[in-house]
């Protein structure tokens, strides 16, 4: 990045502004796949244009670790909302089901019948309901179901195989040797080094522990 593209997406005419998901590059208008966003989440620290045209960043490792922190706890605390709430949602639907199910299906089998026809479903205002057929299967000895299946029906038994990367062996250990990468046909090893940074993830105040 150049310091002539360190611009505050505040300055920007428009509310909002779209991120490339691939690169993370902002643009000011939208573009296919690109995410858009206000701009106000976009966090550039007062006077960083100037800091950045003396090529001064002493500032930046703490800021980029606290925001990088912020936004792991942002994500954090909603994916913990997210299963409380999909878990509630879940129990509600099943509760519907478990007070109204009867009453419900005695009212819409009427309600067929006096459609007089062959749909096994009555259309309302607010959706569709009705009976379908469908088989039931549950497998109360698995390991006896496949034994059948091995001999009777082995197109039933689904076997998945996939190479564990992490298992292979690495360098030879020959004592005295020279540390070699073992030659694994098919797999390409290299030593690289690659730049992290991780934020300490930011806490919200009267949340869980």
């Amino acid at each position: 990045m150049t310091t002539a593209e360190v611009v505050s997406p505040v300055a920007a005419e428009s509310l909002h502004l779209w991120i490339d998901p691939e690169t993370g590059a902002i643009v000011t208008s939208e573009t296919e796949g690109a995410v858009k966003i206000d701009k106000w989440d976009v966090e550039v620290p007062p006077g960083a244009e100037a800091q950045v045209a003396e090529e001064d960043f002493s500032w930046l490792p703490a800021w980029f670790l606290r925001r990088n922190g912020n936004i792991a706890g942002e994500r954090a605390t909603l994916m913990s909302q997210y299963k409380k709430k999909m878990l509630v949602l879940d129990a509600i639907d099943k509760h519907m089901i478990w007070q109204w199910h009867d009453p419900m299906s005695k009212v819409v089998a009427k309600d067929i019948e006096e459609q007089r026809g062959k749909k096994k479903s009555f259309d309302y205002l607010e959706g569709r309901a009705g009976f379908r057929k469908g088989k039931k299967c549950k497998v109360t000895d698995e390991e006896e179901a496949k034994a059948w299946a091995h001999k009777h029906c082995p197109e039933a038994i689904k076997i998945s195989e996939f190479l564990r990367v992490s298992y292979l062996p690495t360098h030879e250990t020959d004592p005295g040797e020279a540390k070699e990468y073992v030659d694994v046909p098919g797999v390409e090893r290299w030593e690289e080094e690659t730049f992290f940074a991780k934020g300490n993830v930011a806490k919200e105040e009267g949340g869980d522990e």
